[in-house]
């Protein structure tokens, strides 16, 4: 329920149709205020959960950006067709996603292959136990212009495995806002707090 929690949330409401955020955070007056914010800021119901397997189970996108160092869920709550975005395991001592959801994802999208073998805390026990292989792990950039496919079915449950690359980050918004802009659609956000 921190900031990066915000971004993820605003981002996501400006290309989904959200209709209810269900929301879990360790501090409950944390999460409540966090809760009314969005709620207000974005015209949807986002609502506190007390626990992971609330929020989990029948939810068709799961945002994880904590500092947990040990998995936060259970892949028995996971839907088919979930769609997993975690952000918070950029070190080998976080972990978010345990090995059994991992061995449910396909594909596993990230930034960049060679950033995540240096940095991905959910994947790196896997990889260097050989339960994972590199080969398997898919760029963001190969998706979005058609060389990899991302879902290929609608039960898959897919994942993208952030580590965030802030020249990555920045031309794509620049592209984006370009293609935005030359076809008239997409909606300016406040910048700024």
């Amino acid at each position: 329920a921190g900031w990066q929690a915000e971004g993820h949330l605003e981002a996501l409401a400006a290309v989904r149709a959200l209709r209810r955020v269900k929301v879990h955070a360790r501090h409950a007056e944390r999460l409540a205020a966090f809760c009314r914010r969005m709620s207000e800021r974005l015209g949807i119901d986002v609502v506190p959960l007390d626990s992971p397997e609330a929020v989990v189970r029948d939810s068709d996108i799961v945002s994880t950006v904590t500092t947990a160092s040990t998995p936060l869920f259970s892949a028995d709550w996971l839907s088919p067709g979930t769609h997993l975005n975690a952000a918070g395991s950029n070190s080998l001592i976080r972990r978010e996603l345990g090995e059994d959801v991992l061995k449910r994802c396909s594909p596993i999208v990230v930034d960049s292959v060679e950033t995540a073998l240096r940095e991905a805390g959910d994947l790196l026990p896997l990889l260097e136990k050989g339960r994972l292989q590199a080969r398997s792990l898919v760029e963001l950039g190969e998706v979005l212009c058609g060389r990899q496919p991302g879902r290929s079915t609608v039960e898959q449950i897919t994942l993208f495995e952030s580590q965030g690359m802030a020249v990555q980050d920045l031309a794509v918004a620049v592209r984006l806002e370009a293609l935005a802009r030359a076809r008239g659609v997409g909606i300016e956000l406040p910048y700024g707090g």
